[in-house]
């Protein structure tokens, strides 16, 4: 495999990275960076304001990370609890509680106010208000129940964070209001069981886990606390849930190997999927929870089983109907692991070796990981300001990318750095397909593709980059409503075209200026020659261009990335989930930052990128934007290949639109033939209006009024004003201005007897009046 034959690249615009060690693990060969063998970078202060205050600690040589987001909390100071419900921890210490919470959106982490837990005598009775605010959260307890934090055997909290749920023993829980100092008790149905577990499913369900099965209550504010499903008669050693599932699994037999699996659906409905048994071996008295991990890869639902010391981790894949192995990995070294699962990728930690190996079941081979192997990284510090020690034993890797340490007292959120995952690919096509299942990766995927056209990457290793992004593009096209483009309504007289074409015959005709003006070519010819165009219609947005910031590639320093912008970059999902990139962010993001770069790179080859992106297009059936062709003919254009355009231009790779025709009008100083070429693709486009408008721009009047009378078309008043004004200023041919004061006069748009048209008639009849006279051979009026 390349990730452990091939040495990792060396970047050369990432941080300088220090001497690399060789280790060699189980027979592959790795590199891992000197400095994870030392002590990391210590952090004061763990809760930044901005993330970017982090940036400048991501070490390229590692590619998961501990979150610089983290909730901290004093350790040795009370129990500590995970409400994975409501995604918080709990701490209780003596007669408090202490909720913190956990978002990923938000750079600090700060704990609600604590909960004191107010103790009284005798059953049922209940603190005065004149103590504490009836609107006070509190918890009001007997004595009898509670002596010390100790007692608690586990917190959690409902959904709407009214009810604190608290169990004393392994037979009652307590249910406590948190302001109507309401107290209800709850046992299990059947005596003599013990409770393994409880949780909330949904807002109102509450299930409990006992050593004989589960029991699900409906629990609503104002009702009476009511059973509506029970599973008993079961042997249950240990439980796990996963919420974000609504997954239950209960270990039953001797050797807690015969899963029992059920899916919570809906509020108040639960689902029994077919129980599956897990081979443990004869030598293990019994299989342990942390050998077992529920894992939803790419919205489908798995049990990894982890055996003890074992070189392979098998996937049990969950169905309506059956429950079964679907694949295994092989991890290739020995030892104790633990498994977690970010953004749909299996991450293996090695324990022993304090190594990690990425997954990725979509990979047609993926019994290997995607790249080799790295060290996990950290730029937190422990209470001393000491290095934390990775992979410490009293670690415990909550599911699916939490880890929680009670001694230094940290709770953490695992995440990728994808940053450094585009430099340890060696074959860029899997480096895309990777990224384009993973996100908020769009600027790490630009970047990646910008530099590999900037460092001069074949045709050949582009074009199935291309053709992914393509067709990852016109897959989302075709699932929307509406078509790729509008298209028209039939043309009077159609020729034969390629569908291509078509559409973007389709796409101009829907930009052009109904009002007759012509759109103004977006960039000028390369000797500064002015346009002729007066005024811009475009309908289509432009692409911004805007400097890039390097905080978007998880890097900290500028001189890191290339100077251009994906702030503000905004993701869009395929239905397959995939990344989607348009040609506005190709276009921005990889073709405009090649102008900085002409001089190390040939025109030639920037040429063929461009065709090649055109090519991938237009088999996949999308009609590409007018400014790639723009900036495609700027190329040609400003290196004289007037030839390989007119080509182009002729066999239709370059697409018929308005902008495009306009950009070749501004071509006529430098190259003739532009302007018929923009002539044609106009009248291929059906454009009359702007027919006219570039020839009365040119003053060839007579040109212009034909093309109006064939077409039928209706000129505005100030058209007119500036055919008429125009002909009375050709003293070159004095017939000129007759024969246009009589054109418009026989079309009924110069009436004498409209009062509306007086005033603009009134010049010109006096003028055509005189000139009649010097002229007796003429008709009269």
């Amino acid at each position: 495999r390349h990730a452990f034959t091939k040495p990792l690249p060396r970047p050369t615009t990432y941080h300088s990275l220090s001497p690399c060690l060789s280790i060699t693990m189980s027979g592959f060969l790795y590199r891992r960076s000197s400095s994870e063998s030392g002590s990391s970078s210590a952090e004061p202060e763990l809760a930044p304001e901005n993330e970017a205050d982090f940036q400048h600690l991501l070490n390229p040589a590692t590619h998961v990370e501990l979150s610089a987001r983290s909730v901290m909390f004093p350790p040795h100071e009370g129990k500590v609890f995970f409400d994975q419900t409501n995604r918080q921890l709990i701490i209780v210490n003596n007669q408090e509680i202490t909720r913190r919470p956990y978002d990923r959106r938000k750079t600090r982490h700060v704990s609600l106010s604590p909960i004191p837990i107010i103790l009284h005598e005798g059953k049922g009775k209940r603190l005065g208000g004149s103590d504490v605010r009836r609107s006070t959260e509190a918890i009001y307890m007997e004595k009898s129940l509670f002596t010390d934090y100790r007692d608690i055997y586990s917190v959690l909290f409902s959904p709407d964070q009214r009810w604190a749920v608290l169990q004393f023993s392994s037979e009652q829980l307590c249910f406590a209001h948190l302001r109507s100092q309401q107290v209800l008790f709850r046992m299990p149905k059947r005596k003599g069981t013990s409770i393994l577990g409880f949780f909330f499913t949904y807002e109102g369900t509450f299930v409990m886990a006992t050593s004989t099965g589960l029991e699900m209550y409906s629990f609503e504010q104002g009702k009476e606390m009511k059973l509506l499903k029970e599973y008993h008669n079961l042997q249950v050693q240990w439980y796990k849930y996963s919420h974000r599932d609504r997954l239950l699994l209960l270990a039953c037999g001797s050797q807690a190997s015969q899963i029992y699996s059920y899916h919570f659906e809906a509020k108040h409905t639960i689902s029994r999927l077919p129980k599956f048994g897990i081979d443990v071996p004869s030598s293990q008295p019994r299989l342990e929870p942390r050998q077992v991990v529920v894992c939803n890869v790419y919205r489908k639902l798995f049990c990894a089983y982890i055996p003890v010391r074992h070189r392979q981790v098998s996937f049990y894949q969950f169905h309506r109907d059956s429950v079964a192995i679907a694949f295994s990995i092989t991890l290739h070294f020995d030892g104790d692991v633990a498994i977690s699962v970010l953004d749909n990728v299996v991450v293996v930690h090695s324990l022993d070796s304090k190594l990690v190996l990425l997954y990725d079941i979509e990979e047609e081979d993926f019994s290997f990981p995607v790249v080799a192997p790295l060290p996990l990284a950290s730029f937190h510090s422990n209470r001393k300001g000491e290095s934390l020690e990775l992979y410490a034993d009293h670690w415990e890797f909550l599911a699916p990318r939490y880890i929680l340490d009670r001694r230094v007292g940290y709770f953490w959120e695992l995440q990728l750095n994808l940053l450094s995952l585009s430099v340890s690919f060696t074959d860029k096509l899997q480096l895309f397909k990777f990224l384009v299942r993973r996100t908020n990766s769009k600027a790490v995927l630009l970047r990646s593709l910008c530099e590999l056209v900037q460092d001069g990457g074949h045709l050949s290793v582009l074009a199935p980059i291309f053709d992914l992004l393509t067709e990852i593009l016109a897959d989302q096209s075709n699932a929307r409503a509406e078509p790729i483009t509008p298209f028209l309504k039939p043309r009077p007289r159609s020729t034969p075209q390629s569908p291509v074409s078509s559409r973007a015959s389709s796409v101009a005709a829907n930009q052009l200026d109904r009002s007759g003006g012509v759109v103004a070519a977006s960039r000028v010819n390369a000797k500064g020659g002015s346009s002729i165009v007066t005024r811009s219609t475009h309908s289509s947005p432009e692409p911004s261009k805007r400097a890039i910031s390097p905080e978007h590639f998880g890097m900290g320093h500028a001189d890191s990335v290339s100077d251009f912008s994906y702030m503000g970059l905004r993701e869009e999902r395929s239905n397959a989930n995939l990344l989607v990139i348009t040609q506005c962010d190709t276009y921005q993001h990889v073709f405009l930052p090649l102008e900085q770069s002409e001089a190390s790179l040939s025109y030639k080859y920037i040429v063929a990128v461009i065709l090649e992106y055109i090519r991938s297009l237009s088999f996949h059936r999308i009609v590409p934007q007018h400014w790639i062709h723009e900036l495609l003919i700027d190329y040609l254009v400003r290196n004289g290949r007037f030839y390989q355009l007119h080509q182009l231009l002729q066999y239709h790779v370059v697409t018929d639109s308005v902008p495009v025709a306009c950009q070749l009008l501004s071509l006529e100083r430098d190259y003739p033939p532009a302007f018929q070429l923009a002539l044609d693709m106009l009248k291929r486009l059906f454009s009359p209006a702007q027919i006219v408008e570039v020839l009365l721009t040119r003053g060839d009047l007579t040109a212009a009024l034909r093309v109006a009378q064939h077409h039928d078309l209706k000129l505005d008043t100030g058209s007119r004003r500036r055919v008429l004004t125009t002909a009375l200023e050709n003293t070159d041919r004095p017939s000129c201005f007759y024969s246009v004061y009589m054109f418009f006069y026989e079309r009924g748009e110069l009436d004498p007897q409209d009062p509306a048209m007086m005033a603009f008639t009134s010049p010109f009849r006096k003028q055509f009046l005189q000139r009649q006279q010097s002229a007796p051979g003429a008709a009269g009026e």
